[in-house]
Order: C-alpha cells, then structure tokens, then sequence
C-alpha cells in the first residue's frame, strides 16, 4: 500500500484500512469529482465482539470539504442481522459509530463524500477507536493520513 491515498495498520485485535475511494477504486485526484469518499475499514481480530467508533476531518475546508452521503456504515457482509450504527457528517468532519461488530467480521464507514474546492494536496485523516466490552478495558485506537490531490 504505497499509495498515498490509501493506507492500512494492524494492531493487536484489529486491522484498520483508510482510502479515497470512488465505489470501485482507490483515487489519488480528485479533480471536480463528487463521487469520491473517505472511506474506513475496520476487521475485528478478537474471538469478542467489538463496539467500533470512526471519526474523519480535514484540518482546512478550503480545499476540500465533506458531504453526507446517503448510507453509513456497512458491514461486510451483513447476512445475519444489522447492526446499529449512529452517523453525522459535517464539512470538516465526520463520525460513525457501529456495534456490535462481531468476531472475525469488517465493516466500513464511507457516509462522507470528499467534495472538492480549490487546487492542491489536501491531508485527510482518520482515528479509530475499538473496544471489545466483554473483555473488560481492552481498547485500541488507531490513527491514519491519506493524501488526495484537487
């Protein structure tokens, strides 16, 4: 994962992925696109199931702005049950929240849209943070920069 637009962390019990991406792809330029999001994917690693928070920002909105989207979090693949997943988006920052996300299985959070606003490279960001509550105070929080070209 060399690209900048695209970038993962594993740490003890959960793989953390972060990405520009357009349904399909990763996307490094963004150019006038609207169709781009920032998106994260979390496995959990654990044998326990785990309660998973996601927040994204921008520390400078001129460049690059955030959109909601019409879905939140996905889990992948929700064959069982849905899990219950709160979300707000603003135009510097995003959060989404989900659980349970069980044993072994990933979700993704892409309900903000990268909206474009002026030329240049913009830094995106990403944290974290899992917790397994059966576990006792077992946490885990990871941070992640991707970079996206206007």
């Amino acid at each position: 994962m060399s690209d900048a637009s695209r970038i993962g962390k594993r740490l003890s019990g959960v793989f953390v992925e972060a990405e520009a991406h357009d349904g399909t792809k990763a996307v490094s330029q963004l150019g006038t696109r609207t169709d781009v999001r920032h998106t994260v994917r979390v496995r959990n690693l654990m044998v326990y199931d785990a309660s998973v928070r996601a927040d994204g920002w921008v520390p400078d909105r001129s460049r690059i702005c955030f959109s909601a989207r019409a879905s939140g979090a996905s889990p992948l693949p929700s064959l069982i049950y849905l899990p219950k997943v709160q979300s707000s988006v603003t135009e510097t920052n995003w959060a989404e929240s989900l659980e349970p996300l069980g044993e072994g299985e990933s979700c993704q959070f892409d309900s903000a849209l990268l909206i474009p606003r002026s030329q240049g490279k913009q830094s995106v960001f990403a944290k974290v943070a899992v917790a397994w509550p059966e576990r006792g105070p077992l946490y885990r929080e990871v941070r992640l920069r991707i970079e996206v070209e206007v």
